[in-house]
């Protein structure tokens, strides 16, 4: 999707442009689907990310309800984080077409920084407020919406991990003390893989909302590139799984050990391979 969109987006003051720098695709609509799509596509992610705490929460304090969810019914659950997604996605084309106010706002900027003509590029623009202060209810409704399900999810994603925090040492009482300690190291991970969302899905994404609703009243002028923040939401996933193997001793341990056997395999073959080109070599004396 990056690679056919090469999607990118821009804040200037209360406005926000999500434009394509692909150049050798002369469809203009499908790129500004691919660009709705990769827009929408983040929202899709918060929504994941908080249906798996949901899910965790569930599975420490309400076991029984967690198991109806086993085998192919858990494809519901995943069916329902593309819900906010999809409605982000259709709002963003349905309400955000190019239009002459947007590219006059857009032109100087772009043309200055990226050397294009924003006429010419498949784009979606966010312009809440007017110049002259009126609202423009389409496109604030959108904002809106897509700042209300970011936080609402993660408000979902911080209560699960602060009741999973209050409750877990009730739950450690029913464990075996092997148990106990190996429910610490979840408790752990759990606690590293909260950071992981605050740090790389809401923070990045809050100053590319929030700008065009907050700017047009604090008065300072904005004009920045916010399009590589949508980057560290590439680190989350391996932040996420890293910080589960590091803390989880279990499999700390496993990874050595495949290490090893990787190491091993590697001087194996090595040794075979030296001891192989001096068979050769001497042969080729003799």
């Amino acid at each position: 999707m990056e690679i056919v969109g090469r999607a990118f987006c821009h804040n200037i003051n209360g406005a926000l442009l999500y434009f394509s720098f692909n150049n050798w695709l002369d469809s203009e609509d499908f790129l500004l689907y691919v660009i709705t799509f990769w827009a929408g596509f983040y929202i899709q992610i918060v929504s994941y990310v908080a249906m798996q705490f949901v899910y965790r929460y569930l599975c420490l304090f309400h076991a029984s309800i967690a198991k109806k969810f086993d085998g192919v019914r858990s494809i519901i659950l995943i069916l329902l984080t593309w819900i906010p997604g999809v409605i982000h996605m259709v709002l963003l084309a349905v309400l955000c077409r190019p239009d002459e106010y947007a590219d006059e706002i857009f032109r100087d900027a772009i043309l200055e920084k990226y050397e294009l003509d924003v006429t010419h590029l498949a784009r979606i623009s966010i312009i809440p407020y007017s110049s002259s202060g009126q609202t423009r209810w389409n496109q604030l409704s959108l904002l809106l919406y897509g700042v209300f399900v970011t936080f609402s999810h993660y408000s979902v994603i911080l209560y699960c991990g602060f009741m999973m925090h209050f409750n877990m040492k009730k739950e450690l009482k029913k464990f075996s003390v092997s148990n106990q300690k190996l429910q610490m190291q979840f408790f752990k991970a759990l606690i590293a893989q909260s950071i992981g969302p605050t740090l790389f899905l809401v923070f990045p994404i809050a100053p590319i909302l929030l700008t065009p609703l907050i700017q047009p009243w604090i008065g300072i002028p904005l004009d920045w590139p916010t399009g590589w923040l949508f980057s560290m939401i590439g680190v989350f996933s391996p932040f996420d799984s890293i910080a589960f193997m590091y803390i989880v001793k279990e499999y700390t341990i496993v990874l050595k050990k495949k290490l090893c056997c990787f190491k091993g395999s590697i001087l194996s073959v090595s040794t075979a391979t030296s001891s192989s080109e001096g068979v050769f070599k001497r042969r080729s004396e003799s």
